[in-house]
Formats: C-alpha cells, structure tokens, sequence
C-alpha cells in the first residue's frame, strides 16, 4: 500500500509517514507544509532512568574501568537526583540548574565519547537477525520458517530495552561537554536529554522547494525549525482587506485562568459566560481541555486551522495559552545553542486601548507581568503565546467568504473577546469583568458592589434608621436594650461579614458533600428571595436562627447560592438598622477582609 502510494505524482501525508532520505527522489518533488510550526517537530528527548546509568557503569566498570573512575563525580550526583537523595525542586530541575549540580566535563571528553561508542554501541544485526544464534541468516531461509523465526516481537522488544537505551549516553555526553546542541533536565526520577530532531529538517532541505503555510510563523523562528539560514526564506503574506466589521474586546480582571483554576475563579467565569451566552446567542467559547464544555472549543487543538465558528458571530477565548515554561527553554537552548540568562523581572507593558477610559472606570492602562531577564528567551515566549491568541481571533474568519454561506463575512458584525490579563500588541476596546456582570468581578468589587447598591437602595427609598430596634428586640426576647446590642453586636457583623463576602467556603471531598451543597444553593435562590420581602426585624430574627443553626460551609453555600440582587436587599435592610459607627466599622474589617 505505501509503495503504491508513493508512486502518484501528489499525495497528503504526515511528514513522520514520509520515507527516508536515502530511499526517495526528493530532490524531485516540492512540499506544502501546513500548519509548519506545529507539524515539523524540530527536537527529540531521550529518558533515561537509575536503572540505565548503572547498566553503563557496569559496562564501562568490565572494559575500561579507568573511564569509569574519570566519571565517578558525574555518577554520584546522578545517583543521588534519580534516587532523591538529593531533593528535587518543585518543577524538578532544568537545564542550568543540572549543569551547576554536575561536574565539569573531563578534558578528553573526545576520547571518552569514542570509547564509549565503540563499547556501548548495539549490534542492530544480531537483534534483529532471531535466527543468528543458529549460524543462519534470518533472510535466507524459506518464507514459511523465516515467517516462524521472525515472529518474535516481544524478545526483539525485549533485546531493544537491554541494548538500544544505551544510546542515551553518547548523546548525554555530546550535550554535557556542549559538543552538540541540546538540553538536559531530571524530574520525577528521570533524566532527560533534548537534542535536534533532523528528521523533517532533513526532508525539506533535500527537496526541490517548500512551501510553509503559517498565519503567524516568522522567518527567524521557522529558520530555526527547518534549520536553514534566515535569508533563505521568502515570505508572502495575503492581503487583508481593511474592514470595520470585527471588534476586539478584551476582558480583564480575572488574571491569568490557568489550567488550575479555584472555586471562586471557576465561579466568576460560570458567570461571564453566562452573561456573554444572553448578549450573544451564537457565541461559542474556547478554554481549555480541562475546562471547555462539548459544544466549545480547546486551546492548542481547535484554536487554529480550523473551520468550526466561521459561523458565528461572537467567540470567547478564555484564559492565556501559555505554552510550558519548562518545554519553550528546552527548545529555546536546543535549537539557538545559547543558555538562558537567569533571573525575572516585573515590568509595565500598556494595552493599546482602542478609546479613552473614563477616570472612573478604574481600569490601569496597562499590565504589570513578570518577566525573564533574557529579553530574547522573553520574545521567543512572546511570540509562542501571542501566536496561540492571534490564531484563535482568526478563527472567525472576519474577512473570508465561506463557501456555505451566501454572503462574505465582511459584511457581517462579529465580536471576539479576549478574557485574561495580557498584553496584546493591537488595539483592543477594554472592559472589566465586573462591569459585564457583577458576579464575575473579584472579592473586592463584589463586595463594595453591595454596600454601593444597598447605600443607593436605602437613599432611594428615603429609608431612616429604625432607632427602637434595639428596645423592639429587647421586648421580644425579654432584657434589656443596652444587653441586646452588647450580645447581638458579634452576631450582627458575623451575618454582615459572610453577606459582603462568602467566599470562604472549604473544598468538598466527598459525594455527599456535594449533594448538601446542591440543596443549600436550592435554599439560597429559591427561599432568601422569600426572606428577603420581609421587614428587617423578621429578616434579622430568621437569618440569625439560620447562621446559628446551620454548619458554616452550609451556609456559605446558601449564601453562594443566593442572587447578587437579593443579597443587596439583605443587606440594605440591616444595614438600615444599624447604628452609623457600627456601618463605619464594619466596612473597615470587610476592607481589610478582602484585599
């Protein structure tokens, strides 16, 4: 079937399914690479165990033991990482931090990698050839016996884990002695060694000519994919038509939203989603994996080269992909040869607004990120992340025609929003996610929201404060005024504290936690409501028998259930009932609560 294959004039295949150098005309054919930047795959790793050094020990222990002694230093520390006698950090350790725990290389690193090569070398021939130890050659004997002695797979498995692996060394030695370029790193019990993958470099410099297609591939960077000198790139690029129909809004507020995300996080992006869903009907979303819904998208899987929201007219990304910081330096020092100055610095990087914003919107014109000090690794990361937004807002295609639609895209409004605290290089129109909805805003703005909404509530109702509450409360429980407001005092700011901010619910760890949340959020929008109609003495008197008869998480589910809208009359109502300095006060511990 491949053989046949290879003999039509054109065909579409994964560049790993091509055939190799030696065994193809490519001198006579051209490629189309879609895609480039994520198809060629430009570096390689090998792992290697504790298992694996002490088979090269020994080894090198048999046949020359004076290598050996060369390299004890390199082998205790090794050791003592894979094995944990040496504690791993968090993230385990990279490539400067394993070149400043090992040894300099020897001075005849040159020799001992020859030495090595010839020791450690496979015999490919006598793994594959199952018939060598009979003194027969496996391709000389008659199909039906060649048939039976060549289905061995799982001893040819097991010969390629006892001898291949051992090809880790050699290139582990060329990457320490910074003979080759490449990267090292142990984590988990392993290590790792990255060096350059030639296999579809090798591919397109052999063939007649190439063509590249990447929306956001630069020359300098796809040189270093291909392996071939900047200036051998020529670069096209299609013509956009300038055209008003797509508006970029980007959504601050909600920081970074990472793969690990909290309950809160998780919550306030519940909630702008939602809002978003109501002001488009259309919209459609993209997260990532771990997060996205079935009818969504995923970062890095959908977000480019594809088809699937060219109809239409919204698209959320939610979050920043960022690729793994680890993997960018793996391949930033394997594929340029250079080390990665060490250390990071904040900096100020503004947003390109599209308007002005009003002084009261509050929003800082600009994002304060933690950066590398190497300001050419820090564009590299740039350009990885950027790439991955870039590629998403096409995915709208504003200024294509679609072969399904009667009319081009041009003519149509579409709307892409981009939520996360990042800077992009374009002009964008800037909105807080508080501002879309409330309940997509941060601890502080939720709760400043209240007691904003609930001071306007009361001026608008013309509300004074009830002075006899206190001697109301006194008669109805049978004391004296002056010891109601010394016992309720407590109660009152704890009721207060947890309506301006329940957030402080613990994690669930079993099912049936998550049923009694359930049923709490079922009593916060369906009975507060309820609540909420009565005057403050009932409303005081009912959630005071609540918060002293329900667990605290219960309540705070109650609570986490309830409307924004009901919460602020709530609150409104007892604060009506409270002396001004007690307000005064208890606005000063939420503020300190929350920032």
């Amino acid at each position: 079937m491949r053989r046949e294959t290879l003999k039509h004039d054109r065909i579409r295949a994964h560049p790993d399914s091509a055939p190799q150098i030696e065994d193809y005309q490519w001198e006579n054919c051209g490629n189309f690479w879609d895609e480039v930047m994520r198809t060629v795959q430009p570096i390689s790793c090998v792992a290697t165990q504790l298992s694996d050094i002490d088979r090269v020990v020994a080894e090198l222990s048999i046949y020359y033991p004076e290598v050996n002694a060369q390299l004890i230093n390199l082998w205790m520390i090794l050791r003592q990482c894979l094995n944990g006698e040496i504690k791993q950090p968090l993230h385990g350790w990279n490539d400067a931090a394993v070149r400043e725990l090992l040894p300099e290389p020897p001075d005849n690193l040159d020799e001992i990698i020859g030495i090595a090569t010839e020791t450690l070398y496979p015999k490919l021939e006598e793994i594959l050839n199952t018939t060598s130890e009979y003194g027969s050659s496996l391709a000389d004997l008659p199909s039906k016996i060649r048939k039976r002695f060549g289905d061995k797979t799982s001893e040819i498995i097991e010969k390629f884990k006892q001898d291949i692996i051992l090809n880790w060394f050699i290139p582990f030695l060329q990457v320490w002695g910074k003979q080759r370029n490449g990267a090292l790193r142990i984590e988990k019990g392993k290590l790792f060694i990255y060096t350059r993958n030639e296999r579809h470099s090798e591919v397109a410099t052999s063939s007649a000519w190439n063509v590249y297609l990447d929306a956001t591939a630069t020359t300098e960077y796809l040189s270093w994919w291909i392996n071939i000198e900047e200036w051998e790139i020529l670069t096209v690029e299609q013509e956009v038509p300038s055209t008003q129909n797509l508006e970029i809004v980007q959504i601050i507020g909600l920081g970074h939203l990472g793969k690990e995300r909290s309950t809160l996080s998780q919550t306030r992006v519940a909630a702008l989603k939602q809002e978003l869903q109501q002001r488009h009907s259309s919209i459609k979303f993209i997260d990532w994996k771990c997060h996205k819904e079935s009818a969504d998208g995923a970062w890095f899987i959908d977000s480019r080269g594809s088809n699937d929201f060219c109809r239409v007219d919204a698209l959320a990304s939610i979050g920043i992909p960022f690729c793994n910081l680890g993997y960018l330096e793996i391949l930033y020092i394997t594929l340029t040869g250079r080390s990665i100055e060490s250390g990071k610095t904040k900096v100020q990087i503004p947003i390109e607004i599209k308007e002005p914003v009003e002084e009261e919107n509050d929003v800082i014109p600009y994002f304060e990120p933690t950066v590398s000090n190497d300001p050419k690794f820090q564009a590299f990361v740039d350009w990885s992340t950027s790439s991955e937004i870039y590629q998403a807002l096409g995915r709208l295609r504003s200024a294509c025609s679609s072969a399904s639609l009667s009319h081009l895209r041009l003519e149509q409004k579409l709307t892409f929003y981009f939520v996360g605290d990042y800077p992009l290089k374009i002009p964008v129109y800037i909105v807080k996610a508080c501002d879309i909805t409330i309940e997509a805003g941060s601890r502080w703005e939720q709760t400043w929201f209240k007691i904003a909404s609930a001071a306007k509530q009361l001026i608008e109702e013309g509300t004074t404060q009830l002075r006899g509450i206190n001697t109301a409360i006194a008669q109805k429980v049978g004391c004296s005024a002056g010891l109601i407001s010394k016992d309720y005092r407590e109660a009152l700011d704890k009721l207060l504290q947890s309506l301006l901010n329940p957030f402080n619910t613990t994690c669930k760890n079993s099912l049936l936690e998550d049923s009694l949340e359930a049923e709490a959020r079922s009593v916060g929008s369906n009975l507060m409501p309820v609540v909420a109609q009565n005057n403050p003495f009932e409303i005081l008197s009912e959630l005071f028998s609540w918060q002293r008869c329900l667990d605290k998480d219960y309540w705070l589910w109650i609570l986490s259930g309830t409307s924004i809208n009901t919460q602020i009359k709530i609150i409104g109502s007892l604060l009506s009932i409270l002396p001004s300095a007690w307000v005064s006060e208890l606005i000063d511990k939420v503020t300190l609560m929350v920032q």
